[in-house]
């Protein structure tokens, strides 16, 4: 499992115990590697793993490197599970994704942020993501909560904050 989640993800649960306990009850190995900033290091990592003969890979598809590293692990014969992130990449090179579409997590975002009261959002993300992936879910989220998305700004990780303590996090 290469990914660039956490150990811990508040909307997608967590798809490394799932694996681990998964793999236990078919008596397999999962080796866990998270990457969450380097993601030259995760594609080159998939591409080891790839040559040193895995029977197969879970991961996230986070940007256009990282893609290639997959279309390398398809081209090797290696199956390829995907979540989280990736979801169209996923379909077009016929892989299995599982877990929420990026939709819904937005709409799951958004019902968390209803429910403890907020209804308009700022988004902040860290990087360019992959074409779709976070727009998907920024538009979902302005869709539920019946407002106008903000604009995304880059700053070091993606946060939803709650419009009136934007100005402490980009003071």
């Amino acid at each position: 499992m290469i990914t660039h989640d956490t150990n811990f993800n508040q909307f997608y649960g967590n798809p490394v115990s799932g694996a681990i306990d998964a793999a236990a009850l078919l008596g397999i190995d999962v080796i866990v590697n998270h990457h969450s900033g380097d993601l030259y290091q995760m594609a080159s990592e998939i591409r080891a793993a790839v040559d040193n003969g895995v029977d197969g890979i879970i991961t996230t598809i986070t940007d256009l490197t990282v893609l290639e590293a997959v279309k390398y692990a398809k081209s090797k014969g290696i199956p390829v599970v995907v979540y989280n992130t990736g979801e169209l990449y996923s379909y077009a090179l016929g892989l299995t994704r599982v877990l929420q579409s990026d939709l819904k997590v937005g709409i799951m975002v958004a019902q968390q942020l209803q429910k403890h009261g907020f209804n308009r959002t700022l988004a902040i993300s860290h990087k360019k993501n992959i074409e779709g992936e976070t727009n998907a879910r920024l538009e979902a989220i302005a869709k539920f909560l019946n407002n106008d998305p903000y604009p995304v700004l880059m700053r070091p990780t993606i946060v939803l904050v709650p419009l009136w303590k934007a100005s402490e996090i980009i003071s």
